[in-house]
């Protein structure tokens, strides 16, 4: 059974949050009627019709036929995808596991590149759940971040008090590329961790940091034709934003990338499947919102006008 279907007919958040909701009533009402009505159109036709509907096999199949119908509308939709008007550039948001995404990942992280699991970040965050699966050793990840942070300038904060973690900081937006088994990732340094371990964002930040993620592709001579990644600062930091509102931050953040020079061919923001559920995200929502913006991206915002209401995260970033 494909990842599609298990999960807009046969996941249990598709019959606790699609089908067990008010609107289903309401979309099975209008499915009876406009069949009934369609039978009612054919009787006067044919007669026959509506004495076998009558038939207690007919009526059966009528009422199983208009659930099955009912289910069909009330699905969940898993995959938005338009591309950029008069560009070949194409923005995908999905549910799904990012990890087990084929094309090049970006690892949301922070600016100490710190890497303990779980003493400093949490094993339950996108970072926590990438080591695990793609590193056998902390030491081996922390090797290859020190490769890919030579040259580039730090500040040095070991005589803060206390602090548990890496003593340098490096500038919001650094990335580092790591290709642990023959997989390519990108970490992204978008939030400051505290002396005591906690991270510590805001819109600005995850703003800067994407600035920072599209420039290292689009003039720094990297390239990808597609690039995946998390809702950044979402997940288990007690946000102020929704995730549909941080989704459609980098969705402009991207399309205003784009007009400077192309980043990727093709960017896929991953909705992690229990936030999707859970916070009630709205692919139609989504997909208007990507309309307007694929329609109309020459007029799309600078990201220095984005607002800077801030994200609070906990130990570890986890998106």
């Amino acid at each position: 059974m494909s990842d599609w279907l298990r999960s807009s007919f046969f996941s249990m958040p598709f019959v606790k949050y699609q089908l067990w909701h008010s609107q289903t009533l309401i979309t099975l009402l209008a499915v009876v009627g406009a069949a009934w009505t369609l039978i009612e159109v054919s009787t006067f036709f044919e007669p026959c019709i509506g004495v076998w509907i009558r038939d207690s096999l007919g009526l059966v199949l009528f009422l199983v036929a208009t659930l099955l119908i009912t289910a069909f509308f009330r699905r969940a939709r898993t995959v938005v995808i338009r591309s950029l008007d008069g560009r070949d550039v194409k923005i995908c948001v999905k549910v799904g596991d990012i990890l087990s995404e084929k094309a090049s990942c970006v690892i949301p992280t922070n600016t100490t590149f710190d890497t303990k699991v779980p003493e400093i970040i949490s094993p339950k965050s996108t970072q926590g759940s990438f080591t695990r699966r793609f590193y056998d050793a902390v030491e081996y990840l922390d090797a290859d971040i020190e490769g890919g942070l030579t040259g580039i300038e730090f500040k040095d904060i070991s005589s803060d008090v206390g602090r548990q973690g890496k003593t340098k900081r490096f500038p919001m937006g650094t990335v580092v590329e790591v290709s642990p088994k023959s997989r390519k990732f990108y970490l992204l340094a978008m939030a400051d961790m505290s002396a005591k371990g906690a991270a510590k964002s805001s819109l600005e930040c995850v703003s800067a940091s994407l600035v920072g993620l599209w420039a290292h592709f689009g003039t720094a001579g990297n390239y990808e034709e597609e690039l995946v990644i998390p809702v950044i600062g979402s997940g288990r930091g007690r946000l102020s934003e929704t995730r549909e509102e941080i989704i459609r931050e980098m969705i402009d953040s991207f399309v205003v990338a784009n007009s400077e020079a192309k980043v990727c061919e093709k960017l896929t923001i991953v909705v992690f499947e229990e936030d999707f559920w859970q916070h009630g995200i709205s692919m139609h929502d989504i997909e208007e919102y990507l309309d307007y913006v694929c329609k109309f991206h020459n007029h799309a915002r600078p990201p220095e006008s984005a607002s800077g209401v801030g994200l609070g995260l906990d130990s570890g970033i986890a998106t």
